[in-house]
């Protein structure tokens, strides 16, 4: 998940910062963007743009030049990825040409904002304590230390440190 826009200043240097409190210029975007101290955040949008389902939550992808760069950047996109925007209602036709120029194939119409972003957000976080606890079977495994000499020898020499069963290193 990337946050592109408003707390910039602590990801990125720009040119010509005139205040503390600033709006980049299209300029200034794609100055960060683009900057040797940002290759990072560049080099995994491009990836991200060529290889996987997004999600653009509240941005309008009307005038963004920094994203049409990067886009224009990955033309190796899958074919088969989704790229969607949310939308209250049926953008116009122009505005779907616009979509269509950051390979935007999804429009998802929502009622409410506000109800989505909570519900998408616990929807997400669940996901993730799912799939992590089916990946991961062992997490946090319980240690017990062993202080009885036979005993650490035993697993020093030649036991099974972990018990898979009993989640429990030795």
């Amino acid at each position: 998940m990337y946050k592109l826009h408003g707390d910039a200043e602590y990801e990125s240097k720009y040119i010509d910062k005139i205040q503390d409190n600033i709006v980049f210029s299209q300029s200034q975007y794609l100055q960060a963007i683009t900057s040797e101290d940002n290759t990072d955040i560049y080099k995994a949008l491009l990836a991200g743009y060529a290889q996987k389902h997004l999600l653009f939550l509240g941005c309008s992808l009307q005038e963004e030049r920094d994203l049409q760069f990067v886009y224009d950047k990955s033309k190796s996109s899958q074919k088969d990825a989704y790229r969607i925007v949310l939308r209250n209602k049926i953008p116009p036709s122009q505005e779907q040409r616009n979509l269509k120029k950051h390979d935007v194939n999804e429009i998802i119409l929502v009622e409410n904002y506000e109800n989505f972003y909570t519900d998408f957000l616990l929807a997400y976080q669940e996901y993730q304590t799912e799939n992590k606890e089916k990946i991961y079977k062992h997490i946090n495994p319980e240690i017990i230390i062993k202080t009885e000499k036979k005993e650490s020898l035993e697993l020093v020499s030649n036991a099974n440190i972990f018990n898979s069963e009993a989640n429990v290193f030795f």
